[in-house]
């Protein structure tokens, strides 16, 4: 407490990040420590400046701010401690780690964005993780549990190990399926998992748990963040309009995944948006370009960098939002004439010929009508790259929904 008892306020960003960097030389770590105040992150570097650990404080940072006064000091010993879980050592033979291997559900923009920042700084890129993505957003993978933190798994581990990421994923969720967890039912309408263990979203892969549940239609489930799972049927309207009412207060918590829903196709979760014409369309969108939004302008950000300091003659476009005369948020690009194009995936796409809109459709129908000219890249969030223009029969079939 501070003076007259009022609260202590936290730390600033540079402060917070200064003080996990001092304390984990103080902890003894031994490569170098870096507090870096442009990405708000430590960096680690061996005696030869390898990169050899990174650590984001955004969400961190987050957490660390909402803590009561009295407990942040024991906030930052524990996120002290997670940076220097690099030193745990893995035990070296699959046998003795199987009983504390656990699936995690990562946000993969997370980790996609992490590996592009480190291309567009001219950083060696981090260690090979794999992974499996669970419909478009979100991405699973096994990690090696601690009590104060987890253990990425790298491709490398498996190896030494001489196990698949098929085996070890199956492991994992054998070992997740053992652990107890509570299960809340609202209304007879929506399911809750709220454990508070960090593995809350990871059971959106225990499918007997989910087909177990009495739901209307297919299950749709939605993990806003790690400590909330939400599952309801594709045909309760009621369950969909509370579930998208919880999944937009995740946008605040610290480890927010994402707000787009799923829905279970035989044995795969696969990327859901309920049809137009649904009570509840609009909510759901809105949700989507919430989440797309941001990451879009970020990616943007990184690869200007990343073209400029390569010298490419790239254009990115941008991933923009705009109410449509009903009120529902749509997402949208441009692709001019001439220009060799990144362009996101969005709900439509507007042509621009000699600065003239000459067509605009859904993203759907453009690609039946010239997909062969809109080129998949690797990139997360999805972007398609397009050196070429529609002729002018294509751009009729298109056709302009704004005239």
């Amino acid at each position: 407490m501070g003076i007259l008892g009022r609260p202590t306020p936290p730390l600033s960003e540079d402060e917070f990040g200064q003080t996990i960097a001092d304390r984990m030389k103080q902890a003894g770590e031994p490569g170098e420590v870096i507090y870096d105040t442009d990405d708000f992150c430590i960096l680690v570097e061996d005696e030869d400046r390898n990169l050899v650990g990174q650590f984001r404080l955004e969400n961190v940072y987050q957490e660390y701010c909402s803590q009561p006064s009295a407990k942040r000091d024991a906030f930052l010993t524990k996120m002290v401690k997670l940076g220097l879980v690099r030193h745990k050592t893995i035990p070296e033979d699959f046998v003795d780690a199987k009983p504390d291997i656990l699936p995690a559900v990562r946000s993969r923009y997370t980790y996609e964005i992490m590996w592009l920042e480190q291309r567009a700084e001219g950083k060696p890129v981090g260690p090979d993780l794999p992974f499996s993505c669970v419909g478009d957003h979100l991405m699973s993978m096994p990690v090696y549990d601690l009590p104060e933190a987890t253990h990425t798994i790298s491709r490398d581990q498996l190896e030494l190990w001489g196990v698949s990421f098929y085996e070890t994923m199956e492991v994992a969720k054998h070992n997740l399926a053992k652990i107890e967890f509570s299960v809340a039912k609202s209304n007879d309408r929506l399911y809750g998992v709220m454990t508070g263990d960090s593995y809350d979203s990871s059971r959106l892969l225990l499918l007997d748990f989910v087909r177990h549940l009495e739901v209307h239609g297919q299950p749709v489930a939605m993990v806003p963040h790690r400590d909330l799972l939400l599952i309801t049927g594709s045909e309760d309207t009621d369950g969909l309009d509370v579930m998208a009412s919880l999944a937009n207060k995740g946008f605040a918590d610290p480890r927010y995944l994402t707000c787009t829903a799923l829905c279970l196709d035989g044995d795969e979760w696969v990327s859901w948006m309920p049809p137009k014409d649904h009570p509840h369309f609009a909510k759901f969108r809105l949700l989507e370009v919430k989440s797309m939004h941001g990451r879009y302008e970020r990616q943007k950000e990184l690869l200007e960098t990343l073209h400029e300091r390569d010298g490419t003659d790239l254009f990115v476009a941008t991933y923009k939002v705009v109410k449509d005369k009903t009120g529902t948020s749509v997402s949208y690009a441009v692709w001019s004439e001439g220009t060799d194009t990144l362009l996101p995936k969005t709900n439509k796409l507007f042509f621009l010929q000699d600065e003239d809109l000459v067509a605009s459709g859904d993203w759907d129908k453009v690609q039946q009508v010239v997909g062969d000219l809109m080129e998949e890249t690797d990139l997360y969030p999805a972007r398609y790259r397009v050196r070429g223009f529609p002729t002018a029969e294509q751009l009729a079939a298109i056709g302009n929904e704004l005239k």
